[in-house]
Parts: C-alpha cells; sequence; structure tokens
C-alpha cells in the first residue's frame, strides 16, 4: 500500500474543526464541525474566500479545497489540485 500524499506534504490540511470537508450530501468530516458550515469568519480559524492563508497558497500554485465544486474541503491545500471525496458518515453521539 503506497503512502497516503498527506504523508509527502503535496496536501495540508488546516484546523480541520472550524474547516470541514463537507461531503456532496452535506454531511461535515469531522462530525463536530458542522457549526462551521457557516462560513462567517467569526472564529481566527475559519478559512474563507480571500483570507491572507488562501492568498499566500494560491501566489505559490496550491490550491484551497474551499473553491472546489464538490465535495468542499475547507481544510485542504494542495499542490497538485488533487483529493480525496469526504465520505458520508452516521453523526456518532
Amino acid at each position: 500500500m503506497a503512502p497516503a500524499p498527506h504523508s509527502y506534504g503535496t496536501p495540508l490540511d488546516l484546523s480541520p474543526l472550524e474547516n470541514p470537508c463537507v461531503s456532496i450530501s452535506g454531511m461535515t468530516s469531522p462530525p463536530a464541525s458542522e457549526r462551521y458550515l457557516d462560513r462567517v469568519p467569526s472564529h481566527t480559524a475559519v478559512i474563507s474566500h480571500g483570507d491572507n492563508v488562501v492568498e499566500a497558497f494560491s501566489q505559490t500554485g496550491w490550491q484551497w479545497g474551499g473553491i472546489w465544486p464538490g465535495p468542499v474541503d475547507y481544510q485542504h491545500f494542495s499542490v497538485n489540485g488533487r483529493w480525496a471525496p469526504c465520505v458520508d458518515h452516521a453523526h456518532q453521539e
């Protein structure tokens, strides 16, 4: 089994709780991140369009998962534009 791209540093995930991966059906990963679907930058870790971190990665050729058509992955930055889709899961209490 080949190592995942994250082990090579070609994608990075920043603040996953505040920047969830959102599956096509609307499920969030991690499950506790659902409250951050409203992307108003009310918390310092929330990544939004036009933020300095998005601009900095963009200037070096990295792509932000927050602009993908779906599933959207707000935490994800990728040097090659590739991503793994979010997997739907049942919320566990």
